[in-house]
């Protein structure tokens, strides 16, 4: 019996420990060649999402916002990074298709905290979009007063 670099078991070269044999030589054990080598991103990625219409849904753990999470890293972000290349740390990752559990390389752009906030459906976002008062006055130089904390009064 020999140890994965082929040294082979024997009482000069063997150390057993916790009953594993281990090479004296090089430090491995028997068990190392049996191992298989960790999945690759884009594999895992792909072993871990279905395909619904054009988005790859992701499978695998999520957190209670709803994006997949792969350890401590967000699954959108670990294939947009095996598939395309690093991400700026000033950037996050947008949705394109509006849909959290999507993986697809293709529906993924970096872009500034902003203008992700901007694009979506919250508060901010659809306040923005308003061109018209309650009233149904235009939002313009004109007619609008801001407040010192930014609100848009007419």
């Amino acid at each position: 019996m020999h140890c994965p670099r082929g040294h082979p078991y024997d009482e000069a070269n063997t150390c057993i420990s916790g009953g594993r044999r281990h090479c004296l030589q090089c430090g491995k054990d028997r068990r190392a060649a049996l191992r298989q080598p960790p999945p690759s991103p884009k594999e895992l990625i792909l072993a871990r999402c279905v395909v619904v219409g054009e988005c790859w849904e992701w499978t695998g753990s999520a957190h209670n916002a709803g994006y997949g999470v792969v350890g401590a890293k967000l699954a959108h972000r670990l294939s947009y990074e095996a598939f395309v290349g690093p991400i700026a740390d000033t950037l996050t990752i947008d949705h394109l298709c509006r849909n959290r559990k999507c993986v697809n390389p293709a529906h993924l752009e970096p872009v500034p905290l902003a203008i992700n906030v901007l694009r979506g459906d919250s508060p901010p976002a659809r306040n923005v979009r308003k061109t018209h008062c309650p009233q149904g006055h235009p939002y313009d130089e004109v007619n609008t007063y801001r407040t010192t904390k930014g609100h848009r009064i007419c």
